[in-house]
């Protein structure tokens, strides 16, 4: 299990946390809210995402462990930090080896 939450201060619509199965639907939604339903056309793309930097526990979802959801490029701006536009929090117990192995290898990049 995956759970993923935007920031304030981006899609005020979308507040509500969400869950999913895998890395991948996670991306896929991300990827679809801001590209497709905000009509923010090639916003990012999904190989603009990282995930990054454990955060730790976080007391306003009592989510434990952590990490930032982050972009690398956002229109034409590319950031030389990758910028923060969500949390995701996962047990990796619960995560396919495939998943862990993407988000080991995104947090080195």
């Amino acid at each position: 299990m995956l759970k993923y939450k935007p920031i304030k201060s981006i899609g005020a619509a979308s507040e509500a946390v969400q869950e999913f199965t895998n890395l991948e639907e996670m991306m896929s939604y991300v990827y679809d809210y801001y590209n497709v339903i905000q009509g923010s056309y090639n916003l990012f793309s999904r190989e603009d995402f990282i995930i990054h930097g454990y955060k730790g526990d976080d007391s306003s979802t009592g989510w434990k462990n952590t990490f930032g959801v982050c972009i690398r490029r956002c229109g034409d701006e590319l950031y030389d930090e990758p910028q923060c536009i969500g949390i995701c929090s996962f047990n990796p117990g619960e995560m396919s080896l495939i998943d862990m192995d993407t988000i080991i290898n995104s947090m080195s990049n």
